[in-house]
């Protein structure tokens, strides 16, 4: 076939499938439809080509190789065309498969939030359980805090009552107490001869029957009190000398020291005068003094000595409920 001349519809079809069998379409039947198109498209330029030289009076040519050329082109823009669309593809791809893979983690994140949202209630809940807890709390720590304060102050006011009866008994009894030594200290003279010596006086002075009628009175014998009665007292002398330093001076009713009080108040009840007429009259005398001085001044102070004690009570137990409210405060 002469390439100069123009090649008939079916030539050009037939030549047309022969270059694009080698394209992968989805059938035959669109294989020849596109060869006959491909055919079509060449032919349609020739009546182009006339009214082109009819107006512009030059030639353009429409050959086999241009139709060659066209069916060339077409395979390559297809190409083209096809590696666009598969780029296309594969970023739609990607895409698709970012959007699936945003849209599982998506999911779980959601999935987690919803769990986290749960736990956050629970928590909020506890959260507020706590912060309502804290107020009663805080409420319960003021009112123990206030009652700590107040028991606080009892304490503080047992202690300085304590304190200052304390310092009054003190003060008494530091009168008391040099009675008190000066008794012992009496006592720890007596001998058993001395007893025994004051013990055999058949006629003895007025003045030691009134020393030992003292001495009956304070152990207790307020009818016989004469001079056998004395020296019945005084029959065992070491027996009658533990008896005498383990005088109980504290207990000695005051009605006892009402009768003893006339006897010691006479003139020659001392130490100085008696030991003229015997000295174990003059330390016994000496005794009775002091364990009558003793008695006054104890007597003036065992009502300190108890509201000291009852002030300490009361010490101990405002201290002790202090303590038990401080330790509900600090469990607070």
């Amino acid at each position: 076939m002469d390439q100069f001349h123009p090649w008939p519809r079916d030539a050009l079809v037939h030549v047309a499938l022969r270059f694009i069998q080698d394209v992968e379409l989805p059938s035959e039947e669109m294989h020849l439809t596109l060869a006959e198109h491909m055919a079509s498209v060449h032919l349609s330029v020739d009546p182009a080509n006339e009214k082109f030289y009819e107006i512009e009076r030059r030639h353009n040519y429409t050959t086999p190789k241009s139709f060659l050329e066209l069916i060339d082109f077409y395979k390559k823009f297809l190409q083209s065309k096809r590696l666009d669309i598969d780029k296309s593809v594969g970023r739609l791809q990607r895409g698709l498969t970012t959007l699936q893979d945003t849209r599982v983690k998506v999911e779980g994140l959601r999935e987690d939030l919803q769990e986290k949202m749960v736990k956050v209630d629970e928590q909020k809940a506890a959260v507020d359980l706590l912060i309502e807890q804290v107020v009663k709390a805080s409420a319960v720590a003021e009112e123990e805090s206030k009652i700590a304060n107040e028991e606080n102050e009892k304490a503080n006011e047992a202690a300085e009552e304590a304190s200052a009866i304390q310092k009054k008994a003190d003060e008494e009894l530091s009168e008391a107490l040099p009675a008190m030594e000066r008794a012992r200290e009496a006592v720890k003279c007596l001998t058993k001869p001395a007893i025994q010596e004051l013990k055999a006086l058949g006629k003895p002075p007025a003045e030691c029957m009134e020393v030992t009628k003292a001495v009956l009175i304070m152990r207790g014998e307020l009818k016989n009190t004469d001079w056998k009665a004395s020296q019945k007292m005084m029959n065992d002398p070491a027996k009658f000398l533990d008896q005498v330093r383990a005088f109980d001076a504290e207990n000695m009713t005051q009605e006892t020291v009402a009768l003893i009080e006339p006897i010691i108040s006479q003139p020659f009840f001392n130490f100085e005068v008696m030991k003229g007429k015997s000295l174990a009259a003059a330390y016994l005398a000496n005794w009775v003094v002091n364990i009558v001085t003793y008695n006054n001044i104890y007597r003036k102070v065992k009502p300190l000595m108890d509201a000291f004690a009852q002030a300490t009570e009361s010490k101990s137990k405002a201290e002790a409920a202090l303590a038990v409210v401080q330790e509900r405060v600090k469990e607070l």
